[in-house]
C-alpha cells in the first residue's frame, strides 16, 4: 500500500518550525491546514499598520507578514 505524502505541506511546516527556532511567533495568514492559529483567530480588530509594520492587532502588537510562509 502507498502512503500519500503532501510535500508541499511537509516543506512548509519546517520553515514555520525554523521560524519558531528563531523564537517568531507564527500565525497562518488564513486557515490552510498547517495547524497554526489564523489572523482571525486572534480575537482582535485587525488593521493595516505603517512602516516597518503590516498589520495591527487592536492595541496588542503588530504583525508582519512573510510571504514564504504565508504567515
Amino acid at each position: 500500500m502507498n502512503v500519500y505524502e503532501d510535500k508541499y505541506l511537509r516543506e512548509k511546516v519546517n520553515r514555520i518550525i525554523a521560524r519558531q527556532k528563531e523564537a517568531k511567533i507564527v500565525i497562518a495568514a488564513h486557515k490552510d491546514g498547517s495547524g497554526l492559529p489564523a489572523r482571525e483567530d486572534l480575537g482582535h480588530e485587525l488593521t493595516r499598520a505603517a512602516y516597518p509594520y503590516d498589520y495591527a492587532v487592536g492595541n496588542a502588537g503588530f504583525l508582519n507578514y512573510n510571504s514564504e510562509l504565508s504567515a
